[in-house]
């Protein structure tokens, strides 16, 4: 959903539905590390989390904290213009 309120995130974590799915091409993390990114909710009005505005990236040098991770990610359909990746992704196809 683009919109996020208190309380909704439950039945979300609750759900068995798939979002995405995942291909390794390299040995994948441990699952402890398997943290990934989606949609950024950052503006609430006091009800309600909704997708901000786009904001220009300024260029930022990251340091990387070991080896990448090479992999493939196929959406389920969900008619949104959503990505899912690992922390900082180096590149996007």
């Amino acid at each position: 959903s683009e919109t996020m309120s208190p309380g909704s995130i439950s039945s979300l974590s609750l759900s068995d539905a798939i979002a995405f799915r995942v291909k390794f091409r390299t040995e994948p993390p441990p699952r402890a590390r398997l943290y990934w990114r989606g949609p950024v909710l950052s503006d609430f009005d006091g009800l309600t989390w909704r997708v901000g505005l786009p904001q220009l990236r300024r260029s930022m040098s990251v340091e990387s904290a070991g080896p990448p991770f090479d992999y493939e990610v196929t959406l389920e359909p969900h008619n949104h213009n959503w990505m899912f990746a690992l922390e900082m992704p180096a590149r996007i196809p």
